[in-house]
């Protein structure tokens, strides 16, 4: 199993997670009773086949992670694999959002994966298995 850029961060900051299932899924917790600093990563993610494949330049940063809610659900990476954990994006439609499909045109080596508030976007300049 592989810590990535984004559990590695959240341990330094908050110290070892809670491990839980939530909403089904095998999650990594960070201050589940505090409203103002609530964040929870999903964990089980794969790196070999299709998927590893088509998300390599985000390896680095979720590591074992799926996607998640950080900083009480205001940042929020997306979730890498085709299920649907209510209020993450899916990383295919947020890539789909309005204001990512023109950055994108602009520069196509940007993989986007994390949005805040559902107006700014973060991403990683590489190259992934979608360019």
């Amino acid at each position: 199993m592989k810590t990535g850029i984004l559990e590695r961060m959240l341990i330094r900051r908050y110290g070892e997670p809670i491990v839980a299932i939530l909403r089904g899924h095998h999650a990594h917790c960070w201050n589940p009773y505090d409203a103002h600093y609530s964040t929870v990563l999903y964990m089980g993610m794969k790196w070999n086949g299709p998927l590893g494949l088509r998300f390599r330049s985000l390896n680095e940063i979720y590591g074992n992670a799926i996607g998640g809610c950080l900083i009480k659900n205001t940042l929020k990476a997306a979730i890498l694999h085709p299920r649907e954990i209510y209020g993450i994006w899916n990383i295919d439609d947020l890539r789909m959002q309005p204001g990512l499909l023109h950055a994108v045109t602009l520069d196509p080596t940007i993989d986007y994966f994390m949005e805040q508030d559902n107006r700014l976007f973060y991403g990683t300049k590489g190259v992934s298995g979608n360019n």
